[in-house]
């Protein structure tokens, strides 16, 4: 399975079986992947939990993607691409021969299609509902070259762009089934990617099946099953008696209980998220410099990653992690409760 773009799973543990309970033949496999929640949306346009993410990089594609290990930006749909010397113009030469699940081809007019639809109000496939219209606010023009040529025209030089262009909401969908469904699209999706949609039963179970017209390496299952179990514990208790072979995201206490097993392994990836506190500063007290720092030196950072996380976190020295493009780390202060306290009181928070 790809890992999505935005990767929120910090670890999983596998049992060493592989069933096929929907398969049509003995030779049919299928992984039963147990997690915390259903997917809200399958149409990349509308998600923002992981969930959905998880499902939809398996069924979309984009034109650049991440490089796993490293996070590189590599060929996906694009197979190569160039850019103007004022990094304002940049052309993408797209993949022949490419289908969507549908059997409707790939080509420049999806991709306009994809982004159009999210960043114009006056497109006929627009939605109030989408998510991500910000993101788009850059690109001042998109243009088919040709068939297989698009070229996207900015406002200025943006660092980002192309590693925007590798996450889940410019995910490339097929525009005749957009065209088709209209509101019901993300119960019917259809994307190139190496996994297609069969069906879902909202807290049930979401089931997608191999691609074999895909481009790329085939997948090595059949079938991937996402069953919701929101309980971690009832999560690991299911892998341990066989009913899901993947279980995501158990609860730090619960790890312990892994290498107990012997059917069971454990793996971890750093993930690209950071748990954090917010203050709002249009309000008290919080408007107030002195008790935002209180609140700063009040918090043991590293006693919050060894009890509450269970050792199995880091402390964060930046808004993007270490995994993410852009991430610096900058000198934290030591907690100082007595400091703390002294803002406080000057700033006549009680």
């Amino acid at each position: 399975m790809r890992l999505p773009s935005l990767l929120l799973t910090l670890s999983l543990v596998t049992a060493a079986c592989t069933r096929g309970p929907l398969a049509g033949s003995p030779d049919d496999r299928s992984l039963i992947v147990g997690r915390a929640s259903d997917a809200i949306s399958l149409d990349p346009a509308r998600i923002t939990d992981s969930e959905s993410v998880e499902a939809c990089e398996q069924i979309y594609e984009h034109l650049v993607r991440q490089r796993p290990g490293d996070g590189q930006i590599e060929p996906e749909l694009a197979r190569s691409w160039e850019h103007a010397d004022d990094l304002a113009t940049w052309t993408f030469h797209l993949r022949e021969g490419v289908r969507f699940h549908d059997g409707s081809p790939f080509d420049a007019d999806a991709v306009l299609f994809s982004f159009d639809r999210q960043r114009d109000p006056k497109h006929p496939a627009f939605e109030n509902d989408f998510t991500y219209p910000e993101v788009f606010v850059d690109i001042l023009a998109i243009e088919k070259v040709d068939a297989l040529t698009v070229r996207f025209r900015l406002g200025h030089a943006y660092a980002p762009f192309l590693a925007n262009l590798a996450m889940y909401p410019m995910s490339i969908v097929s525009p005749s089934e957009v065209r088709r469904h209209g509101r019901s699209y993300p119960q019917h999706p259809s994307g190139t990617g190496p996994f297609r949609f069969v069906e879902w039963l909202p807290g049930e179970r979401l089931v997608i099946e191999a691609n074999p017209d895909y481009w790329g390496e085939r997948p090595k299952v059949r079938r991937v099953v996402f069953v919701p179990v929101p309980d971690p514990r009832q999560r690991l208790v299911k892998l341990e008696a066989g009913a899901v072979d993947v279980a995501e995201n158990l609860a730090p206490q619960d790890l312990q209980f892994v290498p107990l097993h012997p059917s069971l392994s454990q793996t971890r990836a750093r993930a690209q998220n950071v748990a954090y506190l917010a203050m709002n500063t249009r309000h008290p007290p919080f408007d107030d410099v002195r008790v935002r720092r209180a609140v700063e030196l009040a918090i043991d950072r590293e006693a919050l990653v060894k009890l509450v996380y269970q050792g199995l976190g880091e402390v964060a020295q930046s808004p993007l992690p270490p995994s993410m493009w852009g991430h610096f780390a900058v000198p934290l202060p030591k907690p100082d409760l007595g400091r703390a306290r002294q803002l406080l009181a000057e700033a006549g928070v009680h």
